[in-house]
């Protein structure tokens, strides 16, 4: 009753894992503000996404345009979540894992 995911060698590389997502962090530590009574808070000028680098200039200059793909980045985000939580549930259904499911068949069938 194992989920694949824990089947992957990645068990045996969770602290180089969580190092490499802390360096990736660090830099966030300049989006807040000086501790106050206790509290951490976001700067006034900060922008949720907004990581100051877009080397390939695609982020548009024009507020409407910003926000249409946004919310399209937004949308295709929830899209990809359905998709995987209907993977996580065919895996449970069926007690297969959903890449292997029919992967035999398919090749059985192109070499006819």
């Amino acid at each position: 009753s194992d989920f694949s995911c824990q089947l992957t060698p990645l068990q045996t590389y969770w602290p180089l894992v969580l190092l490499a997502i802390g360096v990736l962090e660090l830099p966030s530590i300049r989006k807040f503000k000086e501790l106050n009574n206790g509290t951490w808070e976001l700067k006034d000028d900060y922008e949720n996404g907004d990581l100051g680098y877009d080397p390939l200039g695609l982020k548009p200059t024009d507020p409407e345009k910003l926000v249409t793909m946004q919310n399209r980045e937004l949308n295709n985000g929830r899209l990809a979540m359905i998709g995987i939580a209907g993977m996580v549930v065919q895996e449970l259904v069926t007690q297969t894992d959903v890449l292997d499911a029919g992967v035999a068949d398919f090749y059985a069938d192109l070499a006819v």
